[in-house]
Parts: structure tokens; sequence; C-alpha cells
């Protein structure tokens, strides 16, 4: 689905913010390292040719063999959430800095969409949560948004429209992962996940700022990649619940394809916004990998704008990632008023977006 919008909402403030576990590289051990370095050894397992031939898929082989010297592909340091910690504690954190930053009361928030990636309960509404604990009134509407990594431009995507219809005037957009509760050690994609959250307050911009244009895909075919549930059974049967690749070869297909997805989605949103490659001023990437932001800016051709990585510091955020690569932008003076934003990012199931907005209010 397209959608442009016909009024103006867009960002006012993002807020973040990072458990104070850091966890380095050292954290495993010589004898994970090796049993790692033997399952991507040339000729371990079964050979077969890849599942997708194309151009971004080549430049995709390409960014990978640049790092087959790094077992970490990248990962230097992730945070991680302390046992006494929830979800709900970093989200209400992040969202009081976004709150502060944008100078909004709690009075002034009209609506909570959030999601979590690895939730603190089951069957309630974690917006709703936080609605009580930032002192919100009753009368906010309070939902989840939930489109695992891609939720933030979901969210961003429907709260544009409430805003647009002039029933609501400001709300507040929340993402959080506490992925690493869902991690065993010895899996060789464990270093890339962190945790955190962010907080983006959003309300009425003037014409001309804001959201301009989204374009949404989904391809459910490839849904049964990475999954979280007990391995082999439901989520709800007895046994341990954690991260896991349930089909490894739909989970190498969408790894393969993520630079085609962005090629797709990207210019299609700058397009629909009538702007041109050229007028794209900073581009926000998706953080799953160390080479995901380099290797779609160079193929759909948006090099010459302004951008910044996260990933090396705090290894993937899920939904958390495109609000973490503003925010640092913010703080390194990269994000500035007037600045055309495109953004891309992808989830598990799937579903794949690319938005693109004027900042400023």
């Amino acid at each position: 689905m397209s959608q442009s919008f016909p009024r103006s909402a867009g960002i006012w403030s993002v807020g973040t913010y990072l458990p104070p576990i850091i966890r380095t590289n050292d954290h495993w051990g010589p004898d994970v390292l090796a049993a790692w370095a033997r399952k991507k050894a040339p000729g371990h397992g079964a050979q077969r040719e890849e599942p997708v031939d194309t151009e971004g898929a080549r430049r995709t082989m390409a960014e990978m063999e640049r790092l087959k010297g790094d077992i970490f592909q990248g990962a230097v340091e992730r945070r991680v959430i302390p046992d006494d910690m929830s979800a709900a504690d970093m989200e209400q954190k992040a969202a009081e800095q976004a709150m502060a930053r944008a100078g909004v009361s709690p009075g002034d928030i009209d609506f909570i969409m959030s999601v979590q990636f690895c939730p603190d309960d089951l069957q309630i509404i974690p917006a709703a949560r936080l609605q009580h604990r930032l002192g919100l009134s009753p009368h906010t509407m309070s939902v989840t948004v939930d489109a695992v990594c891609n939720s933030f431009q979901s969210q961003l995507n429907l709260a544009a429209g409430l805003i647009a219809t002039g029933q609501y005037r400001c709300g507040l957009l929340v993402q959080s992962s506490s992925a690493t509760r869902l991690l065993e050690t010895h899996d060789t994609f464990t270093p890339f996940f962190g945790d955190g959250a962010t907080a983006v307050v959003v309300g009425e911009v003037p014409p001309g700022y804001g959201l301009l244009s989204s374009v949404h895909r989904s391809d459910g075919a490839l849904a049964d990649g990475m999954v979280t549930g007990v391995q082999g059974k439901h989520w709800h049967d007895e046994g341990k619940v954690r991260a896991y690749v349930r089909d490894g070869l739909q989970t190498r297909t969408v790894f393969l394809s993520l630079l085609d997805y962005a090629k797709e989605v990207v210019p299609a949103a700058v397009a629909q916004a009538g702007l041109g490659l050229e007028d794209v001023t900073f581009y926000a990437s998706h953080q799953a990998t160390s080479w995901l932001r380099r290797g779609s800016q160079a193929y759909i051709g948006l090099e010459h704008a302004k951008t910044v990585d996260t990933f090396p510091f705090t290894a993937t955020l899920s939904a958390a990632n495109l609000p973490m690569v503003m925010a640092t932008a913010l703080s390194e003076g990269l994000l500035e008023d007037g600045d055309v934003v495109a953004m891309f990012s992808g989830g598990t199931g799937i579903s794949y977006s690319g938005s693109v907005l004027r900042w400023g209010r």
C-alpha cells in the first residue's frame, strides 16, 4: 500500500535509553568463537546455490565478503538489560526524554503506539502501562503496533493519518528491544542483538514538513525465517522460549534481498513525495547489519546524503533502530531543520517500508 498525506504531521522530538550493562565482544570465549568459525568454514554443511540471484544479492555477497575475517561482522559492543529492569522501564525513560525535548506535558499526548521486542507480558497493552506510568490522561488512546523491526515506520504512517484528520494533535511512538533475553550464547547471531528503547513525539508541523510519503510492502511467504518460540513446538508448549532460525533458506533469502527491498521502496517513496533522489539530504537505514546502510545507500543512489551508523555500538535494536539513528544524527549535528530524510527498514514476517519526511517543526 502507498499513501500520501494532504496535511502535515511530523516528528517533534526523539528520546532514547540504553541500559547500563555494556557487553563487548570479549563476552564470547575462545571455545564459542572456535565453534562459530567451524560452522562458517568452507565445506561445512550442505552446499547449494544461493536462493536469490539479483544485482542486490550480488552486492550483498560482496559486502559480506568484505567482513569475512570478522566473526562479529562489525559489532563492537551492545547494551544488555539488567535482570531487574523491564522493557517498560526503558520505554518510560526514553518517553520522558522525548516529551521533555518536545516541550510537551502529559496532558498534551492524545495517543500512544508501542512495540516491544520480547514483551514484558502477553495479552496486555504495553502502551496502556506506559500511559499510566507517564501520568497521561485516561482519554489517551493506547495501542500496540507491531511489525517487528519495521514497526516504527508503520507507527509513523498510522500516526500521521490520525493527525491529518484533525482528530488528534500529538502522539507518542515507543519502541523497545530486550532481545538478549531471547538469545542463546552458542548461536552465531547472538552478537548482533542489543537492548534499548526509543520514543518519538509526533504532531502537527508546517505545510511542506513532516511525513511526505510512505511505501509499504509485505511477503508472508517468507514468514518462517527467524522466529521466537519453543523450537520444534508451539510457543505456548513446554520448553524455553527463545529466538531461533526455523527455516535457514528463508532467512538467507530475506538477507540476500535486503538491498533489493531498499531499492524498491525508497526511490518509490521519494518519487511519491514529488522529489528526486538528489533532493534527499539524510538517509536513515535499518541497522540489522553493519553493511546494510552502506550497501543500500550506494545501491539506491544516495551516496551524497548524510547518514550515521549505530550498529557498531548498539548492535540491532529492532524497531528502535531508525529513531536511534535520528537521535544520534541530531546529537552529532548531522540532522537539521529542512533536511529531506529518506528511511528504510524491514521486519520478519515479512514487511519492508520506505518513507520520506522533511525534518523540522
